[in-house]
């Protein structure tokens, strides 16, 4: 068995983890139901508790064999009559707080170890109840907060980080960046004396690199969710609640402010400023600013409405050519 999971949880349990609009009727029969685990919509029993948060698999509702089922008001129709609902407007955020509760161990990391292959330098801070994979290494004054997770083969140097944070196996955070002044003469380095800022509750997903600032901090704001394999160059600053996707690259400089969200294989050039909300389509190169709220997609990145256009006349145009080509054949 991997993960450590409670035991049970009742239904009155469950009903405390999140809101949902039918729990003033759900707490009449709350007494002597409980559940066991959480699992996919096509593999729970009665005994497991399901969710359903996306149009595509709507058709696999009607099939459902939970005991009870996270899902939107509008679909509690296709639920069978022998699965108990669970409504809400926003399951998945439901089934993450519940599945939290199942497996406590595995996310929070609340009991406190530090496994004897480590290598943390006795300058290092570290806050209590963090935990510390085995062939981690930190580096000389980096502090790191309560409840932290610093997972197997990660290196942390010149760093302060919050607490709640998750850093996974492998990722590399505070190294030099990228900077050096280029003449006739060829490149010559300049030292990258900056740090990495971590806020609070920051997941950083395995073999991503952060690299610290050169004069000023990179910095990433609280609750932002940093995926696998990206890069984030010196003096980037990120703001709260960012989503940034694996294989994601962002040159130095570059602001991103609260909630933008980078799909995968989105690559961002230095001193650019992307405000709040913004968000690009994966494989997106992003050359210029993004203004509040606005969606884009392509390369260069423009206007996603733009870029659906593009695409359809580069169809259309394709399409032309191809019955020009076979009537010239014909």
């Amino acid at each position: 068995m991997f993960f450590e999971k409670a035991e049970k949880l009742s239904l009155a349990d469950v009903l405390q983890l999140a809101s949902f609009e039918n729990a003033d009727a759900l707490k009449e029969q709350a007494g002597g139901i409980f559940f066991t685990d959480v699992k996919a919509l096509t593999e729970a029993g009665s005994e497991d508790i399901a969710f359903h948060h996306n149009e595509k698999y709507k058709s696999q509702i009607t099939d459902c064999r939970a005991g009870a089922c996270i899902v939107h008001p509008k679909h509690k129709d296709l639920l069978p009559q022998n699965v108990l609902p669970l409504l809400t407007s926003t399951p998945q955020r439901a089934f993450a707080a519940i599945s939290q509760a199942f497996y406590p161990e595995e996310i929070h990391g609340t009991q406190e170890l530090i496994h004897p292959t480590a290598v943390i330098h006795p300058t290092a801070e570290l806050g209590k109840g963090t935990r510390v994979g085995h062939h981690v290494y930190i580096g000389p004054y980096v502090r790191i907060g309560e409840l932290c997770r610093i997972d197997a083969g990660a290196v942390i140097v010149h760093t302060h980080m919050g607490a709640k944070c998750h850093v996974y196996t492998g990722a590399r955070i505070g190294q030099a960046g990228f900077g050096f002044a280029m003449d006739e003469k060829g490149p010559l380095n300049i030292p990258q004396i900056g740090r990495v800022i971590i806020g609070n509750q920051v997941d950083i997903g395995a073999n991503t690199t952060i690299d610290r600032g050169s004069l000023r901090d990179t910095v990433i704001g609280d609750g932002t969710r940093i995926d696998n394999l990206v890069q984030i160059g010196h003096n980037v600053q990120i703001g709260k609640g960012c989503i940034i996707v694996s294989q994601v690259g962002i040159a130095g400089s570059t602001i991103l402010e609260d909630y933008v969200a980078l799909g995968g294989q989105v690559g961002v050039s230095g001193h650019l400023h992307l405000k709040k909300g913004a968000q690009a389509a994966a494989k997106s190169g992003i050359m210029r600013d993004i203004e509040p709220g606005q969606t884009v997609g392509g390369i260069p990145a423009v206007p996603i409405r733009q870029w659906h256009q593009q695409n359809s006349k580069l169809g259309q145009l394709a399409k032309t050519r191809r019955v020009q080509g076979d009537k010239r054949e014909g």
